[in-house]
């Protein structure tokens, strides 16, 4: 069967092919039959229809059932058929049966779901886009009715756009905030709009000293801004404008709350104005005619002459003078400017003044003296040596006890407390003149006790702790004695009580005070618990007022008990403001007790620890000693069968381990700083007991850190039994006070039972040896340089004596006999060096010790010499006479001026920089520095930024 079917669809595609479609029906097919071949038919002009293309489905073949039944088909075919390269392609389409597929219907219709209308149907669309135009169009003939042309809502939009067109607009630019508030106009928006301008009729403004706002609104110009006939420029302050006036000049403020001037700091008879008052001058002007003005002496300083000139004015045209009649070159010493006048006095080398011989001397030059008190001089003898001991008392009883307190250098209290609860304690004022101890007037104790201690609580006062345990009426009072210190006179002040324990259950034995703040001070006390019975510790922190009364906080116990009373109480104040404690008791089997105390600004005491240690198998029933290193470090050491000591940590309050310091039997032993600028340098002392008694001295460093000593140097000494004291040997020692540098007092006792007498001895540390004895070292006081008349010329200060024998060498030092006469033999204290073959240098002698005599000045004293140094450096004179830089060894010599120039004493003028507040040393290389060192490198302080005023002699520095 073969049907003829229409061509539908004819689609150019790439590539040379193309699509062709058809559709078909079997709504007129009579007979049924199978679909298996299709061909594509072609008009060619020559040859008509050919068979362009053609498909057989084979077996595949659908079957088509005939039109009229139940089965229906319609289907659409294409095929891509090959049009190789030809331009067009074209095909006779019958349109009736052209088939439009979904696909291009979809295409053709659009994308429904991109519609602005809520239905995404097309008559749902349709009817949505009816409904509203319509509304739409109510709305717009509203508004154009509303401008006056009527507008119906089914008028056509033509109709509706020419009524538009005829709407009357109104014009201009006015806004309602331009417009009255309540007046109506129009602008290019439309008629019928309302003003919102607020309006403010007449405004008055008052100028003021801020800015003024002009409010937002209509004015009316009836309002001002207010003027005042004041505002002038006369009315005005100088540099002030006021809305474009200038001040006058001449209008000031005249007030001055901080340095208002006053009539006697403005010229006689001129006025100023001071706080809107006119005052009227009364300085006197001193500058009139030119003159200098006379001024009034009113002291004077070394270096410095203070003159005190008349009030009034000076414009430095003028001088202040002031007259006296012995200011002439004459009386200056030739080479000495004083205030600008260089002096032409030839005369004495050095300072010298005339004595009276004493009884039975005849002077002869050269002799080296001393001075007795009433002021005669006596040749030096051997009886002034160093190690002399000094009898303090005597007693029947072998109980003994002691203190030194040192006050001033060479000065200072003993306290004698020879036996027990005895009227023979007492307290003793001396001096260490020419080598000896001389005692000033005993005050016996008001309050006698067998324990005692000197305390220094000021510059001129001082306690002695007393144990009142032993006297029954005040055994329970905490209590010290008073004391003031003026000039070596000694005055009983009171008995200040701290606190009180009850009288019936305790007694107090012995106490210590330590400076916890400026004006506030600590009180360790040791008291017998009769309950018990047992010692115990105790502290009070108390203020001394300005009126030398106290002012005590409440009373702190600690429980530690020991067996015995205290032998030694020593306390030490922290950096951080707590105290460390350390009691000894008199046995020889308790431990010694370390107590740690911390106190408030209310003197509120708590204990902050406590320790208990063992300073070996056998303590001695003797005293301990302890003392404060640097770092808040206490080393503490002990008598016994050997002397032990430890090193406690304050601040950590940790022990190092028990160490042996002397491995001989020690009864007693005791320890003094070396020097005053190194805590951790000491001098211990330590007494053998024996039938030759003899005293060990021990140099002993402990640096920072270190948890065991260094022995520097050790040196024992044999002390003789004194003439005179009973016994046969040293029983104990109690106090070592350093009293200048490298000089040092030893309070003692000789005898045993029966008798026995307290004595004071001098050592000294030379060259850190410690050493003393019987020498033959003298301290002279000056030397003799004339007799005649009876009377004796005697040069007691550094200088110049030129009537030496010939044949000396020069560099070569010069010594005292143990007879009073300069030797050259090598003895242990030099007094000069010879400079030249007939003249010696003398250092500086000792200045009379309180003799009464015209008072010492201070002779500059240079040396001509040889060799290489620096300006401004110590310097050391060498074995050939040459100088050179000072490194730490040799012979000190003085400060090198330049130009072969040594100053020995007195004003070094080649420095710079220097702090006048300062104290100046010299350092190992021979650098001036205010760096502290020791007190043997001290060498003088400044008198200005470039001069520096020395200590005397440097020559003496080699010899402490």
């Amino acid at each position: 069967m073969k049907k003829n079917l229409s061509i539908t669809r004819l689609t150019p595609q790439t590539g040379g092919k193309a699509l062709v479609g058809t559709s078909y029906s079997n709504s007129e097919i009579t007979t049924g039959f199978y679909f298996r071949e299709l061909g594509v038919f072609a008009n060619d002009p020559d040859l008509g229809e050919i068979l362009y293309c053609y498909g057989n489905a084979g077996s595949a073949a659908d079957y088509i059932p005939p039109g009229g039944g139940a089965d229906v088909v319609e289907s659409h075919i294409v095929v891509t058929v090959l049009t190789g390269n030809a331009a067009n392609v074209s095909a006779v389409i019958d349109g009736s049966l052209v088939f439009v597929t979904t696909q291009e219907f979809e295409a053709a219709l659009g994308d429904m779901a991109s519609l602005p209308t809520t239905a995404k149907n097309t008559a749902g669309a349709i009817s949505e886009l009816f409904t509203s135009v319509s509304d739409g169009k109510e709305i717009l003939a509203a508004a154009i009715t509303g401008k006056g042309i009527p507008t119906a809502a089914d008028d056509t939009f033509e109709e509706m756009a020419n009524n538009i067109g005829g709407i009357v607009l109104g014009s201009g630019n006015a806004q309602p905030a331009d417009v009255l508030s309540g007046k109506t106009f129009s602008n290019d928006s439309g008629p019928g709009k309302v003003g919102t301008m607020q309006n403010r009729g007449a405004v008055n403004i008052l100028p003021g000293t801020a800015n003024q706002t002009v409010q937002q609104g209509y004015h009316n110009g009836a309002g001002i801004v207010q003027g005042d006939a004041d505002l002038i420029s006369a009315n005005i302050k100088a540099g002030v404008n006021i809305f474009g006036v200038v001040g006058n000049p001449n209008v000031v403020n005249t007030a001055e709350a901080t340095a208002p001037a006053t009539a006697a700091q403005i010229f006689t008879g001129r006025k100023a104005f001071v706080n809107g008052a006119a005052v009227t001058g009364t300085m006197v002007d001193r500058t009139a005619g030119g003159a200098d003005v006379a001024g009034t002496a009113v002291g004077s300083q070394p270096g410095k002459v203070f003159i005190q000139a008349p009030q009034g004015y000076y414009n430095g045209g003028n001088a202040v003078q002031y007259s006296d009649a012995d200011f002439i070159a004459a009386n200056i010493r030739s080479g000495v400017n004083v205030f600008g006048m260089e002096g032409t006095y030839g005369g004495e080398a050095s300072i010298n003044n005339t004595y009276n011989p004493a009884s039975g001397y005849v002077p002869s030059v050269l002799d080296l003296v001393e001075f007795n008190t009433d002021g005669s001089a006596k040749k030096t003898a051997a009886t002034y040596i160093s190690g002399l001991m000094q009898s303090i008392q005597t007693t029947t009883t072998n109980q003994d006890n002691g203190d030194i307190l040192y006050m001033e250098e060479d000065k200072g209290v003993i306290l004698a407390a020879l036996g027990l609860n005895t009227t023979t304690q007492q307290i003793i004022p001396f001096s260490i003149i020419a080598g000896t101890i001389q005692l000033g007037t005993p005050m016996v104790l008001p309050e006698p006790s067998y324990y005692g201690k000197l305390v220094r609580l000021g510059a001129n006062l001082f306690a002695v702790m007393i144990n009142v345990g032993v006297n029954g009426t005040n055994a329970h009072q905490i209590r010290f004695l008073l004391y003031s210190y003026v000039n070596g006179t000694l005055t009983y002040l009171s008995t200040p009580v701290l606190g009180e324990m009850s009288s019936a259950t305790y007694d107090i034995y012995g106490s210590d005070i330590v400076s916890i703040a400026p004006g506030r001070f600590l009180c360790v006390f040791v008291y017998y618990l009769n309950s018990v019975p047992t010692y115990r510790t105790g502290a009070i922190a108390f203020t001394l007022n300005a009126n030398n009364t106290v002012t005590p906080g409440p009373i702190t116990l600690h429980v530690t008990s020991m067996s015995a009373p205290p032998q030694s109480i020593d306390v030490f104040a922290l950096s951080d403001g707590s105290v460390i404690s350390i009691v000894k008791p008199s046995s020889t089997t308790d431990s010694h007790h370390f107590i740690k105390w911390a106190t408030n600004s209310s003197n509120v005491v708590t204990v902050a620890g406590g320790s208990s240690r063992s300073l070996g198998t056998s303590n001695s029933n003797r005293p301990a000693i302890a003392h404060k290193l640097s770092g808040d470090r206490i080393f503490y050491a002990g008598p016994g069968s050997t002397s032990n000591y430890t090193i406690c940590d304050g601040a950590s309050f940790t022990f190092s381990t028990s160490a042996v310091l002397d491995s001989n039997p020690v009864t007693t032993i005791d320890i003094a700083q070396l020097d005053s600028n190194d805590p951790d340098t000491i001098l211990v002392t330590i007494n053998h007991y024996s039938t030759t008694p003899t005293i060990k001295g021990l140099i002993v460093n402990i640096p920072p850190g270190a948890t065991t000593v260094t022995i520097v140097s050790s040196n024992s000494l044999s002390i003789p039994t004194p003439a005179g004291a009973p016994g046969t040997g040293v029983a104990n020692s109690y106090a070592l006070q350093r009293m200048a540098p490298g000089k040092f007092m030893w309070l003692h006792t000789f005898g045993g039972s029966g008798s026995t007498t307290q004595w004071a001895t001098l050592f000294k540390v030379v060259n850190n040896v410690f050493s003393g004895g019987v020498t033959d070292v003298q301290d002279p006081q000056g030397i003799v340089t004339a007799y005649s008349g009876g009377v004796v010329s005697v040069q007691f200060n550094n200088g110049i004596v030129s009537s030496w024998p010939t044949g000396l060498s020069a560099g070569t030092l010069i010594y005292c006999d143990e007879y009073g006469y300069p030797v050259s033999t090598v003895k242990e204290k030099p007094i000069g060096i010879v400079i030249s073959s007939t003249e010696v240098f003398m250092f500086g002698l000792n200045s009379m010790n309180g003799v009464s005599t015209p008072t010492l000045g201070q002779v500059t004293r240079t040396h001509a010499v040889s060799g290489t140094a620096t300006v401004g450096r110590v310097v050391k004179l060498n074995s050939n006479g040459t100088i050179s830089n000072y490194d730490g060894t040799g012979v000190i010599y003085g400060i090198y001026q330049g130009s072969g120039v040594v100053l020995l004493s007195g004003v070094s003028k080649v420095h710079s920089g220097l702090r006048v507040s300062d104290k100046y040393y010299f350092d190992s290389a021979g650098i001036i520095t205010n760096a502290v060192m020791s007190e043997k490198a001290f060498i003088g302080s400044p008198r200005s930024n470039t001069e520096l005023l020395t200590n005397g002699f440097l020559l003496s520095k080699n010899y402490d």
